[in-house]
């Protein structure tokens, strides 16, 4: 994952296209393309200049080491680290009431679910109105058909039908998308807050 990213995200879109890239990793396999490095040992800058520099010669040995494939550290696991570990769970059968009421205050709470399934019911009693105005017009004369006053009353529900979906589509995807945002957001922030450990213990 870690070389794809690096490959496509950073590379691709950063440094072939001339932008100033600055990347901060404990993997020593992606500084050699570099310009610049800087080394920082417990909040400290121990070395700083180009990668080929003598003052990076102490972190040659660990980088070619990282390209010959990845190293099995035998060092024992910490007993207070191993108990912190903890195996993942899954969860299956209905989804919870929190779960929704999560994702509906997400939505935009009840205002946002009564506007839109305002517009469906709007939307679907427009349908059944055209569909019987379009009944009551195939069962008249071809004479009477031909009258002007059946243009607005089959004509008129149905663009007023168009409108409607056309809204109700796009007032839909608009609330949807925000709400996977908010969603996203807030499970990215707790993610970027959570303790070094929280990393450790979850590839």
């Amino acid at each position: 994952v870690a070389r794809s990213i690096y490959r496509l995200a950073i590379q691709r879109l950063g440094v072939k296209r001339g932008k100033c890239v600055v990347l901060t990793t404990h993997q020593l396999q992606f500084i050699q393309d570099f310009d610049e490095g800087i080394v920082i040992d417990k909040g400290r800058i121990i070395s700083r200049g180009s990668i080929n520099d003598s003052t990076f010669d102490t972190l040659s040995a660990e980088v070619n080491e990282d390209k010959n494939g990845p190293q099995i550290d035998q060092t024992p696991v910490d007993k207070t680290f191993s108990a912190s570990a903890q195996k993942e769970s899954r969860s299956t059968g209905l989804i919870e009431w929190k779960t929704w009421r999560r994702y509906g205050k997400a939505v935009g709470g009840p205002v946002a679910y009564l506007l839109l399934l305002l517009l469906y019911a709007l939307t679907q009693s427009i349908l059944l109105l055209t569909i019987v105005q379009v009944g009551v017009w195939a069962e008249v004369s071809s004479e009477s058909q031909q009258q002007p006053k059946w243009f607005g009353i089959v004509l008129g529900p149905a663009l007023a039908l168009v409108i409607l979906s056309l809204a109700r589509a796009h007032l839909t995807f608009h609330i949807l998308i925000e709400a996977s945002s908010k969603l996203h957001n807030t499970m990215l922030r707790s993610i970027i807050r959570s303790k070094i450990d929280f990393f450790d213990t979850n590839p």
